[in-house]
């Protein structure tokens, strides 16, 4: 994800590759961990909450990294991040032959926490009419942002340090 020139992106397409590597990945190996644990299905959901919860940290966090960003190049990662949320959400069913609703505890985790990966993406996305403008825009998309985020976000829209952007 990190090594895509995102700012050179010049069309939308399909999910990009490390999408389908990961939901590849997910789908060869936790049809076999759900299995090992069927006995009692309760550690499997707690396993896919604390799964789900470390995945989406780590998303946000190689987002981050994806500087600097063209529109296109931020619309892409929005479609790759929503194909990731899709898979996320099911997760407990995978490779299950009875497609089961996931559990509401897990559902809540995947939802929140990608909400704030395509917050953050949908604010790069936004063009600055102002500084102040764009700032209040932040900050009605994310609230609890912190100014160090909020410097990684003009990061990735590759701002300079010496525009006037007070957070």
């Amino acid at each position: 994800m990190t090594k895509v020139q995102w700012g050179a992106i010049e069309v939308v397409g399909d999910q990009s590759n490390y999408v389908n590597t990961i939901v590849a990945h997910l789908r060869q190996t936790i049809p076999t961990i759900r299995d090992r644990l069927s006995s009692c299905r309760k550690y499997f959901t707690q396993l896919c909450v604390k799964f789900a919860s470390s995945f989406i940290i780590k998303l946000v966090q190689q987002l981050y990294k994806c500087k600097p960003l063209n529109t296109v190049g931020a619309e892409q990662l929005l479609l790759d991040v929503h194909m990731l949320k899709t898979a996320l959400l099911d997760l407990p069913s995978t490779g299950y032959q009875v497609q089961r609703k996931a559990p509401a505890t897990y559902t809540k985790v995947v939802v929140k926490g990608m909400a704030s990966a395509e917050m953050i993406l949908k604010i790069v996305m936004s063009p600055i009419e102002s500084p102040k403008d764009f700032v209040k825009q932040c900050r009605i998309r994310l609230p609890d942002l912190q100014a160090p985020e909020f410097q990684k976000i003009l990061d990735m829209k590759g701002l300079k340090k010496q525009n006037k952007f007070y957070y």
